[in-house]
């Protein structure tokens, strides 16, 4: 950072901090409902899903997967077998494992800089908990049209990675793996292992919830505009559940225009992310450009998604006012923290059994083959 950025930087902490002086309320107000969310909702939610991944890279896992799936990854993606725990993880947990995944895969030597790069443009994406929960079923009122917005997402990392496949794809690829590595320690190594997988999830989960309360007070200290899609938009741009919620209130657009721009948002995920993801690979060398890029991309890709479902297959939702919206977002928000708990446990088995199965039906049908 030139001379230049630093004083405007040190400017914009000042009003920052002028403005938690003057505003002490909305600030604290802000910072409790932002801690309440961590504790009750990330938390539990993304916690288990970190612990499970560290556990399962730290037993050579990624590997294994690397043996058997790089006949599916490696020409839909361009990437190790390894990439499929990155992407079915960042699927279903939510932002941001699958660059935690990504960074441990290239810090384990399971995957070039390349190849991780690749994986945190289209690996790291939002989860059905909270896009058909909280986004359909608690702000907009319809887990359908949620399901219709997890589906866009879904798609749009999909055909991102399949686009990714091309970014610097004349590098030289991971080695193949040519022996099963997953390791059978002793009591006391696993012990070991799930000792430094619980230490790594802590200081990651740290890490996300600081950028979560720091990114709601900004959100809280942005100027506010004349508009309602202004304003919605400036919050989106900042933090991803302020900007679908304040979205999800505008009764002037068209529902498919709305619901497109909602999905925009999802896939970019927002500042509040990228800082989050930023802070995941410090050190590691890995470069936020692609990630970026990626995310931009994957918003435009699944706004047009959305759009087109909605064209072909029109969603007639009864929109409930505002007051009775209230009450849904407050029963969703106060799920039990143990609900949120086992739910992420609940995944992580389907996920486990999902690529056994997958492994069993890619090793049959090279035998077939």
């Amino acid at each position: 950072m030139n001379k230049i950025g630093k004083i405007l930087f040190a400017l914009i902490i000042t009003l920052f901090m002028a403005l938690l002086v003057i505003y002490p309320a909305e600030f604290l107000a802000t910072g409790r409902e932002a801690i309440r969310l961590c504790f009750d909702v990330i938390i539990p939610s993304l916690f288990p899903f970190l612990v499970a991944v560290g556990i399962l890279v730290r037993l050579g896992l990624p590997r294994y997967m690397s043996r058997n799936l790089s006949p599916l990854m490696r020409p839909l993606f361009n990437i190790p077998g390894s990439g499929a725990l990155a992407l079915v993880m960042g699927l279903i947990s939510g932002y941001p494992l699958g660059a935690k995944i990504a960074r441990e895969l290239y810090s384990s030597g399971d995957c070039t800089k390349t190849e991780a790069e690749r994986m945190l443009a289209f690996c790291n994406n939002s989860g059905p908990l909270f896009i058909i929960g909280a986004v359909g079923a608690g702000m907009l009122s319809s887990p359908a049209i949620g399901q219709i917005l997890y589906i866009s997402h879904v798609l749009s990392a999909i055909l991102l990675g399949i686009l990714f496949r091309f970014y610097r794809g004349r590098e030289q690829l991971s080695l193949p793996v040519t022996a099963v590595a997953v390791r059978v320690e002793p009591i006391q190594g696993i012990v070991n292992n799930i000792g430094d997988a619980v230490y790594s999830a802590v200081q990651t989960m740290a890490k996300i919830c600081g950028f979560v309360i720091l990114f709601a007070a900004v959100v809280v200290a942005l100027p506010s505009f004349s508009g309602e899609v202004a304003n919605a938009s400036v919050a989106g741009i900042f933090e991803i559940t302020e900007g679908v919620l304040l979205f999800s209130r505008i009764t002037t657009l068209p529902l498919p225009v709305k619901l497109s721009i909602i999905s925009f948002i999802l896939a970019f995920s927002g500042l509040s992310v990228m800082a989050q993801v930023a802070a995941i690979i410090k050190g590691s060398g890995l470069s936020m450009v692609p990630y970026v890029a990626g995310k931009f991309i994957a918003g435009l890709i699944s706004a047009g998604i959305t759009y087109a479902i909605l064209w072909f297959a029109p969603v007639n939702v009864e929109m409930q006012t505002f007051a009775e919206r209230c009450v849904v977002e407050y029963l969703t928000r106060r799920i039990p923290p143990l609900q949120h708990f086992t739910n992420s446990l609940t995944l992580i088995m389907w996920t486990l059994l999902g690529i056994v199965g997958t492994v069993i039906v890619v090793r049959m049908f090279r035998k077939v083959k």
